[in-house]
């Protein structure tokens, strides 16, 4: 094609033909132009192929992300739910000073020292980070999208942890009062269930109800200590407003994570 060209142009100026040539070089140019628009343009159809792939992919690695922590707060709202049943079922028996069996004051025991337990929760989002540094966020999905998923990584995220973050004053309480036995047998028996990995290296419990230690005695003491500090009585009922506050943010949580997925599935169809 090359030597085609060369020829006419070759031609043109040996037969004296300066116009025409002037008009064909200029056409040339033109041609030439044409090609370069055209492939550029092919590169970029094949770019943004490659951009919509990638982003096809980060979308459901997001998705996947956000899947987990829902399933991680659904676990944990359980696990404070069950802690504030304890709660809830201890603070009146704190309250009277009506005679108990042993039973009853183990179950107070018992219920006292699990209002205390918590699970820390932390919010990762790896995919989201990788694209958030790789420029990319605008590719994922639309602005609704985006903004639900960077208000939810940046702002939201952190408050969640600071509301069930660290060590509530009535659990540090709660363990500096109670007699070292009865929180062995708490820790060393069924009374704290571990049921499974939550697939984010943390761990899945459940409190339960257990079988009574032979330490009638110290359940005893404990429940008559515990029944005359006031200020235990009251830090445990900040525990149970604590409680109630961390449940209702990740119910809160787990349904902002469901818009932010429903509004990433929609931008996927638009995409396609």
């Amino acid at each position: 094609m090359i030597k085609f060209f060369r020829k006419i142009r070759q031609n043109l100026i040996s037969g004296g033909k300066t116009g025409k040539y002037l008009k064909y070089a200029v056409g040339e140019i033109i041609l030439v132009v044409i090609g370069i628009l055209i492939a550029l343009q092919l590169n970029n159809v094949n770019e943004n192929r490659k951009t919509m792939a990638q982003a096809k992919i980060w979308r459901a690695d997001i998705i996947e992300d956000l899947r987990s922590t829902q399933r991680s707060l659904e676990w944990r709202i359980d696990y404070y739910k069950q802690a504030l049943v304890f709660a809830e079922t201890t603070l009146p028996a704190l309250m009277t000073q009506e005679p108990l069996t042993a039973d009853q004051g183990w179950h107070i025991v018992l219920g006292a020292f699990q209002a205390g337990q918590i699970m820390p929760f932390r919010v990762s989002g790896p995919t989201y980070r990788e694209v958030q540094a790789a420029g990319a966020l605008y590719s994922i999905g639309s602005q609704d999208a985006m903004t639900g998923l960077a208000n939810y990584y940046e702002v939201t995220a952190n408050d969640v942890e600071v509301i069930s973050g660290g060590s509530p004053p009535y659990r540090d309480m709660i363990r500096e009062k109670m007699p070292w036995a009865l929180q062995h047998y708490i820790w060393s028996s069924d009374c704290q269930r571990q049921m499974y990995n939550d697939g984010d290296g943390g761990f899945v419990f459940t409190l339960e109800y257990c079988e009574k230690p032979d330490l009638d005695e110290e359940i005893e003491n404990a429940v008559i200590r515990f029944r005359s500090d006031i200020d235990l009585q009251d830090k445990l009922r900040g525990r149970m407003s604590q409680l109630t506050i961390v449940i209702a943010s990740f119910q809160r949580n787990v349904e902002s994570i469901e818009n932010i997925i429903t509004n990433l599935n929609k931008s996927q169809t638009t995409n396609q």
